[in-house]
């Protein structure tokens, strides 16, 4: 199971907070040049509902293969529980990632752009799953 975590780069630099599908910058006034500044991680934003029967196909198959735990590593990983779909985050991210419904896996490089190409809007495989994590450049 994907669950949900706020990361910070590290040398007060830039923090990337990543709340429901939602990310900020937020940039200190003396930035360094670009090259020195350190890269954000990926992200993988999961979107999923208590009564969504492929989103725990996926829980309880993909997301529990070792392969899929050890190439998650490298994510900061976001879990949107759309279940009651009242909370307002959650629903900003539905509207930022134009989510249609569950599931949904959206995909985020270390530049902050959602990798389109690996989206994931319905229940797959381990493999197609570790195919697309391993398609995400690395930070």
């Amino acid at each position: 199971m994907l669950g949900s975590k706020l990361s910070g780069v590290t040398a007060g630099v830039a923090v990337l907070v990543g709340i429901a599908g939602l990310f900020y910058v937020l940039a200190g006034a003396a930035t360094p040049p670009a090259s020195a500044q350190p890269k954000a991680p990926a992200a993988l934003v999961e979107f999923t509902a208590a009564w969504c029967v492929p989103c725990r196909v996926m829980e309880y198959g993909a997301f529990k293969d070792p392969r899929i735990i050890a190439e998650s590593r490298r994510f900061v990983r976001l879990r949107v529980d759309l279940t009651g779909a009242q909370d307002p985050a959650s629903l900003e991210g539905v509207k930022r990632y134009a989510v249609a419904g569950p599931p949904v896996l959206v995909f985020v490089g270390p530049d902050g752009n959602e990798l389109r190409d690996l989206r994931v809007v319905e229940a797959v495989g381990a493999d197609d799953l570790l195919r697309r994590m391993q398609r995400v450049p690395r930070s």
